[in-house]
């Protein structure tokens, strides 16, 4: 799980990286994932429009995101 969060950048917002811990949790214990990812997607969203993220972080985040969820 470290290794995981190691991939995002510092300036991550914590409530994204633990959307993508909850995510794998629910991988790990045999549970459906359906839609974690994208509500992760969707903090980094909320993230950008609340200005704590620029354009250019929101993006590189969200490729990381896209790249797990296509794993």
């Amino acid at each position: 799980m470290e290794q995981l969060i190691e991939k995002f950048p510092s300036y991550t917002p914590d409530y994204v990286l633990d959307e993508v811990k909850y995510y794998y949790e629910k991988i790990l214990s045999g549970k459906s994932d359906a839609f974690t990812l994208d509500n992760a997607i969707s903090l980094v969203n909320l993230a950008f429009v609340s200005c704590r993220l620029n354009k250019e972080q929101a993006n590189k985040i969200k490729l990381i995101i896209k790249k797990i969820k296509n794993t």
